[in-house]
Formats: structure tokens, C-alpha cells, sequence
């Protein structure tokens, strides 16, 4: 199922266009802040990255300290094509863990 397209923003990369869009997560019990980015061919074929990782936040707003851009979600693509992604497969999604390394400090 490809990602919608009013939610999602597109971006090339190595001569290929995909979909990308991120969400995020705050659980007040814990005081944690996560972020999620998902990554998938334009037309919605094949399999998708599915990064996770966790963000700092800002105090007192619930929101991420980070911004994901799209040079971060470009490196995170990079990243998961040198470590074997292949875009256009039906093996199922593609982990990446720790994408809050790919942030800015």
C-alpha cells in the first residue's frame, strides 16, 4: 500500500523518487519522545524503511527539539542502500534503528 499523498512528502535520491513521512510519539508516563520515518518508492511498490529512534524534547512542549528534513531522511535512504534496502523487493519492511543520529546536534 503506498503512503498517502497528502501526508507524505516526495524526495530523489541516486536517480529514484520516493514518498517519506514521519510521525512522532510522546508517552507522558516515561517523559519519552519517539519519531518514526517511513520511506517508499513513489508509485508504492516494494518494500519500505521503517526508521525508528528517539528525540529530545523541548521543555514544557511536547514537541520534537528536532525537525526531520528531508538531507536526513536523504542520509537515512543512503544508509539503508548500502545495507542491502532493496527498494524494489517484496521481502517486507526495512528497520533502521537510531535514526535520531542522522539529527543535527
Amino acid at each position: 500500500m503506498a503512503l498517502p499523498k497528502r501526508k507524505s512528502r516526495p524526495i530523489t535520491v541516486a536517480g529514484k523518487t520516493y514518498r517519506w513521512q514521519f510521525s512522532d510519539c510522546y508517552r507522558a508516563e516515561t517523559n519519552d519522545h519517539s519519531i518514526s520515518v517511513v520511506v517508499q518508492l513513489e508509485n508504492g511498490d516494494g518494500a519500505k524503511i521503517v526508521g525508528t529512534g528517539r528525540c529530545e524534547t523541548r521543555p514544557f512542549i511536547l514537541e520534537p527539539a528536532q525537525i526531520v528534513r528531508p538531507n536526513m531522511v536523504a542520509a537515512i535512504i543512503n544508509h539503508a542502500l548500502n545495507s542491502g534496502w532493496e527498494p524494489e523487493s517484496s521481502a517486507g519492511d526495512f528497520r533502521v534503528k537510531n535514526i535520531e543520529t542522522y539529527f543535527p546536534d
